[in-house]
């Protein structure tokens, strides 16, 4: 339980970094990113993916675009990782 609070509370001092940005995983097959501003790089096995404050990085095998627009990128493929990057 001490662990979930200090998660917390960590979650909460940089909540600032993730307003309005959101990535959900389906399986790992798919990837939805919401909130995103543009593609930093793009290649079937790594994606890089703007936010307000740094990148999102997504590993994987054979991933491509399904989509991709102001508002929401899909990605798919097999996800390996997804992780937050501050600067690159």
């Amino acid at each position: 339980m001490a662990y979930l609070l200090e998660l917390f509370k960590k979650a909460k001092s940089d909540n600032e970094l993730c307003i309005g940005f959101e990535v959900q995983i389906i399986g790992n097959e798919k990837c939805a990113i919401a909130g995103h501003r543009g593609l930093y790089s793009l290649s079937d096995a790594e994606v890089v993916i703007r936010r307000k404050k740094g990148f999102v990085c997504i590993r994987g095998e054979g991933l491509k675009l399904e989509n991709a627009d102001e508002g929401e990128i899909i990605l798919c493929g097999t996800i390996f990782e997804v992780c937050f990057i501050s600067e690159l």
